[in-house]
């Protein structure tokens, strides 16, 4: 029979965040493919409450815009045609993931959204954060990005914006209400899922020689 720890205080709770956050993505890679935002997620859900972390998924966009293009919008937040063009010349750019969250979804057609965990109400998880990375035009972020929450949710912003140490800017919409994922095919936690899960935990306890049961 499986044991969890009981409820870590939030110094500990960060602790296994970090932990999470350090070992997780390679694990992961080795099963499931870079945009694999629904299964990374539900994996760390799986792996964190392990710890004895409550763990939800919410549904969200995000944009990453590089440091070139931050810098421009900062100066014209509405560009004509011309002026984005002569942006993209100078190397602007952006990506953006799950502008298209469907009001319902389609295993034929995959779903639209992006879906990141909140950890204990107050740290975001983006377990495929590495999906949005254009190294080549400056957009390179870890595998699994953790964010901690201006407040904790649901009084939460829908909005998390924040600028990166390179000079990009990032933006999470929050979509607690969307529950479209749930149709999804990787929503269910499946045998190689489990196996991800069991993996990443024994990675999380051997850097600090952790029992999982107390």
């Amino acid at each position: 029979m499986k044991t969890r720890c009981p409820r870590p205080n939030p110094a500990k709770a960060a602790e296994r965040i970090s932990d999470f956050a350090v070992v997780a993505r390679p694990i992961i890679r080795d099963v499931f493919p870079t945009d694999s935002c629904i299964a990374s997620s539900r994996i760390a859900i799986a792996a964190l409450g392990a710890f004895g972390l409550r763990v939800q998924p919410i549904a969200a966009t995000v944009q990453v815009d590089n440091a070139i293009l931050h810098r421009l919008l900062s100066a014209n937040a509405t560009p004509s045609a011309a002026e984005v063009t002569t942006w993209q010349a100078l190397g602007a750019y952006g990506v953006a993931i799950g502008q298209g969250i469907p009001a319902q979804c389609t295993d034929d057609d995959g779903w639209h959204g992006h879906l990141v965990a909140v950890a204990n109400g107050t740290w975001l998880i983006d377990a495929s954060a590495d999906q949005m990375n254009r190294p080549k035009a400056g957009i390179e972020l870890p595998g699994v990005f953790v964010v901690p929450l201006p407040t904790p949710l649901p009084a939460c912003p829908s909005a998390i914006q924040m600028d990166l140490p390179d000079g990009s800017h990032l933006v999470y919409g929050l979509h607690p209400s969307n529950r479209t994922f749930r149709t999804a095919r990787d929503w269910e936690l499946s045998a190689r899922a489990q196996a991800v899960v069991q993996t990443i935990i024994g990675a999380m306890l051997e850097r600090h020689a952790l029992p999982l049961a107390g």
